[in-house]
C-alpha cells in the first residue's frame, strides 16, 4: 500500500487530490469527481488556460525583511543575498519590504510595508498578468534559475510543498470566513511564495483578517494558489531549510559538497539568525564568494542596542 510520504514523493498529483476534502458545493472553487476510482480536480471558475511563453512572462522578486536591526551581520547578509540574486536569477525587478534597508539604486525599490508595496508596485501592473515571488531575507539562491523553475507549462505559478504535512488552522479559518471550508494535507515551503498579480489584487482585502503579512504571504497565498489552481500548481520543494539554532552544521557541509552539481538545491533558507553568526558568515562566503559591483548601493540603517 502506498504511504502518504511515498505518494507525495512519487505521485504528487494524487497527494494533492487527496488534500481537497469537504468542500462546500455552492461556494467551492473546485469540484472533485471520481473517475475509475481515481479522483480528478476540475476547475470551473476560470476559463481555459492560455498557452504562455513562460520565458517571456515577467517575474518580480520582493524580499521581506524580518530580521532585527540590532543584528550587526544583517547588512552583510543583505549583500550576500544580493550577490546570489545577481548571479543566479534574471527577474524583471527587485524590491524590498523593510524599515531599515536603504537603496541608492533607482532600479531597486524599498517599501516600508506590504501595503505600500501593493499600492505602488503590485497594483500598478494590472491588468497585465505578471508574477511575483516573495522570499525572506534569510533566503539565498544556489544555482541558475529560469521561469520554468517557478511556473508550470500552462502558466500556473508553482506552490512548493514539503514532505512534512501540517494543517494550518488560521489559513483554514480564513478561507472558511471568506470563501468555503476545505481540508488539505500538505505544507508550503518556508519563506517562499510565487503568485500572480491577479491573485494578489483579488485577495488583498483578506490581509486585514490574517495575523500578519508574513502569514499572508508565506502560508495563505501558497495554499490559496493550490486551492484555486489544482494539482498542476504543486511540486516537491527544491528549497533546503536549515535551523540556525541547532543542527545546521551538517546541512552546511552537505550544501557545500553539492554546490555547483546537479544535486544542488535551488535555494537554501533559514529559520532565524542572531549575533552568533560566525559559522553562518563562513558558510555564506563559500557559496557566494564573488562580489557584485552594485552591492554597495544597499545598506542597513542600524539600530543601536542598549
Amino acid at each position: 500500500m502506498m504511504t502518504k510520504t511515498s505518494k507525495l514523493l512519487n505521485t504528487p498529483g494524487l497527494f494533492v487530490k487527496d488534500a481537497f476534502k469537504n468542500i462546500l458545493g455552492g461556494r467551492s472553487k473546485e469540484i472533485i469527481n471520481a473517475v475509475n476510482t481515481t479522483p480528478t480536480v476540475e476547475t470551473i471558475t476560470e476559463p481555459p488556460l492560455l498557452k504562455y511563453d513562460n520565458e517571456k512572462l515577467n517575474i518580480h522578486l520582493i524580499v521581506i525583511d524580518t530580521i532585527s536591526d540590532k543584528i550587526k551581520f544583517k547588512e552583510s547578509l543583505v549583500r550576500y543575498q544580493y550577490r546570489s540574486i545577481i548571479k543566479y536569477t534574471n527577474f524583471k525587478s527587485l524590491s524590498y519590504i523593510s524599515q531599515s534597508i536603504i537603496s541608492n539604486n533607482s532600479d531597486i525599490s524599498v517599501f516600508k510595508n506590504y501595503s505600500e508595496a501593493f499600492k505602488n508596485k503590485i497594483r500598478n501592473i494590472s491588468p497585465k498578468r505578471e508574477l511575483f515571488i516573495f522570499i525572506d531575507l534569510n533566503f539565498l539562491f544556489l544555482k541558475k534559475v529560469t521561469n520554468k523553475d517557478f511556473i508550470s507549462p500552462t502558466g500556473i505559478p508553482y506552490t512548493f510543498i514539503k514532505n512534512k504535512k501540517r494543517n494550518i488552522d488560521r489559513v483554514k479559518n480564513t478561507f472558511a470566513e471568506h470563501f468555503c471550508e476545505f481540508d488539505y494535507n500538505f505544507s508550503p515551503a518556508e519563506k517562499f511564495c510565487c503568485v500572480d498579480n491577479m491573485q494578489l489584487c483579488h485577495y488583498n482585502n483578506i490581509l486585514e483578517s490574517v495575523s500578519n503579512p508574513h502569514d499572508y504571504l508565506f502560508e495563505f497565498l501558497p495554499i490559496s494558489n493550490t486551492m484555486t489552481k489544482g494539482e498542476q500548481s504543486i511540486i516537491k520543494s527544491p528549497i533546503q531549510f536549515a535551523l540556525l539554532d541547532r543542527g545546521y552544521e551538517e546541512k552546511f557541509i552537505w550544501i557545500q559538497s553539492v554546490h555547483g552539481s546537479k544535486r544542488c538545491p535551488l535555494a537554501v533558507t533559514f529559520n532565524k539568525m542572531n549575533d552568533k553568526n560566525d559559522d553562518y558568515a563562513m558558510f555564506l562566503d563559500t557559496i557566494v564568494p564573488h562580489v557584485s559591483r552594485d552591492e554597495h548601493y544597499l545598506s542597513v540603517k542600524q539600530e543601536l542596542s542598549h
